[in-house]
């Protein structure tokens, strides 16, 4: 009785990276690690716009200087060639999926769900100039509860939500963002808009913002 909207949605483009003047928490570096996986979430007071995209590095630059975003970085990541590194912002929270019911009363049947954003990068090879990997990003929300009747006398109340992925594996240039989906929501009415960037960058040669 769980309802989920997915939506698969990838953007790649190149973005200098003079473009970005923020400070990047930094997780230890562990010792053999020759890359860094940097992931930044960009918020816009606008609705997505793929239109936007066509002008390539120049859109997402305003959209980092402009007074309207809110921009967050998350801890910058070490891997190697063949490892998996995860940035996991979900809250885990116990949700009823169905019922069962027992002596005339339902009793809820819960599964754990994760509500946020996880994104897991692969990094499969790479060479002096460019890097393949595999990009894993999950988003989940809760939307609403919705009434349901069991029986004729019994109702009960079942979240819905609603579910964003990208799973893929993309070849990019070193030192280059690619932008994972356009995630449209509303707070306190108020449309916002949530990008997520992510760039691989060799250790040590990656520019400190």
């Amino acid at each position: 009785m769980q309802h989920c909207l997915k939506i698969l949605m990838l953007f790649a483009l190149l973005l200098s990276s003079d473009a970005i003047s923020r400070e990047v928490p930094e997780l230890p570096k562990p010792k053999g690690s020759h890359f860094t996986v940097e992931l930044f979430k960009i918020e816009t007071p606008y609705p997505f716009d793929q239109n936007n995209f066509n002008q390539g590095s120049k859109a997402i630059e305003e959209m980092f200087t402009s007074e309207d975003s809110v921009v967050s970085a998350h801890p910058v990541m070490y891997a190697m060639i063949g490892e998996m590194v995860e940035n996991d912002q979900t809250e885990k929270t116990l949700f009823p999926v169905d019922y069962n019911v027992v002596n005339g009363k339902p009793v809820p049947v819960n599964k754990l769900q994760h509500l946020g954003t996880r994104t897991r990068v692969t990094l499969n090879s790479a060479t002096q100039t460019s890097a393949t990997f595999h990009i894993d990003f999950h988003h989940q929300v809760l939307k609403r509860y919705e009434t349901y009747k069991l029986g004729n006398r019994i109702e009960v109340e079942m979240p819905i939500f609603e579910t964003r992925k990208v799973n893929t594996e993309v070849t990019q240039p070193l030192n280059s963002w690619i932008v994972v989906g356009g995630i449209e929501s509303r707070d306190e009415g108020k449309l916002k808009t949530a990008y997520y960037i992510i760039r691989i960058s060799k250790s040590g040669n990656n520019r400190r913002y």
